[in-house]
């Protein structure tokens, strides 16, 4: 990568960056199933936000809420997850991940903690600034492309 194409450079390194991202290895030797990714993701987002509802946890997976359901329904079959009612309205149920669950995602939480750090503690204060910025604008303008697609697609 040359930079002279900084747009292919960024449309290689972006795949990459983000396989790297998702699993922190795994010994060998381990024997328990690896979570799928989508459900390392609805765990990811459990950790950081807490518990959630379907709907909340829905929204933030940016998914249906039926395909929230059949993701929460595999994570507590496999002792990841479990459903709580609220003490005042039963109504309402919450999603939260289990102490098993914590267990297997803060170390990969922490594994991507230590890698972005160990970038972000090498650049100079106004690096880190337009770094974070174009990160910010690169995320806005895919999510932007993204409901234009999926407005074309549906007709509207």
């Amino acid at each position: 990568m040359d930079n002279a194409d900084p747009i292919a450079d960024v449309i290689m390194i972006l795949p990459e960056l983000v396989r790297r991202l998702r699993l922190k290895p795994r010994p060998a030797s381990s024997d328990r199933p690896r979570p799928s990714l989508s459900q390392i993701k609805a765990m990811t987002h459990l950790a950081q936000s807490g518990q959630q509802t379907m709907t909340g946890l829905a929204r933030g997976l940016d998914i249906s809420l039926p395909a929230a359901t059949d993701l929460v329904d595999r994570l507590i079959s496999a002792g990841l997850a479990e459903r709580i009612r609220d003490d005042i309205d039963r109504r309402i149920v919450f999603v939260r991940l289990t102490p098993a669950a914590r267990a297997r995602i803060e170390p990969i939480l922490a594994y991507r903690r230590r890698a972005v750090s160990d970038v972000i503690e090498q650049l100079e204060e106004n690096e880190r600034a337009s770094f974070i910025k174009g990160l910010r604008l690169l995320s806005a303008a895919l999510e932007e492309e993204r409901a234009t697609m999926a407005k074309e697609q549906s007709g509207d």
